[in-house]
């Protein structure tokens, strides 16, 4: 039996709060006869750890389409691995929440309300989307590495949320200088 083992390096980390945490001192294992596997249409399915370059992803199949809780590893030093991203896909889209993290672990980005775009159709328009009807709407939270909110606010995608997106509807820019609030939908060009 061959077995796959992904030790993660991160063993205490700050969370959004400023707060220590301590994660468990706990190796991935998966066993190689149950993962990366196809279905008898020759599909993936179950869960599979792909590989390339700086990058391991782990994340469940089912007919050769992404379904559920995915994790996304970078590789941060040599051999060391740090989880740049995790969230859900429903038909191989991204869907319901996202979340990003820097090297040292804090929360960077949270991604929620990932859907199909219902309430910025005339915005991904304007915005030059190849088919606006087909875009998808997510509610994004920015933070600073030390866990801070900077921003926050609608974005539209045409296919996936980590690709290109457009700031739209009210955002809200934290500084020490107080609140910045900003109707982006009125920055695009109607």
């Amino acid at each position: 039996m061959r077995l796959f083992i992904l030790t993660l390096s991160i063993i205490v980390c700050p969370n959004i709060l400023g707060q220590t945490i301590s994660l468990p001192i706990a190796p991935l294992i998966f066993d190689l006869k149950n993962i990366n596997q196809f279905d008898s249409l020759g599909k993936k399915n179950g869960y599979w750890c792909e590989v390339s370059d700086d990058i391991v992803s782990l994340c469940p199949y089912a007919g050769g389409i992404k379904n559920g809780f995915a994790q996304i590893y970078r590789k941060s030093r040599q051999n060391q691995y740090h989880l740049e991203a995790s969230g859900f896909y429903c038909n191989n889209v991204e869907a319901y929440q996202w979340l990003f993290f820097y090297d040292n672990g804090m929360l960077a980005t949270s991604q929620t309300k990932i859907e199909k775009n219902s309430n910025f159709l005339k915005e991904a328009q304007c915005a030059g989307f190849y088919n606006p009807n087909s875009t998808l709407q997510c509610y994004i939270k920015n933070y600073d590495i030390n866990g801070k909110i900077e921003s926050e606010g609608w974005c539209i995608y045409q296919d996936d949320v980590e690709a290109y997106g457009v700031e739209v509807g009210i955002w809200k820019y934290y500084s020490s200088q107080g609140i910045k609030i900003v109707n982006k939908s009125l920055e695009l060009e109607y």
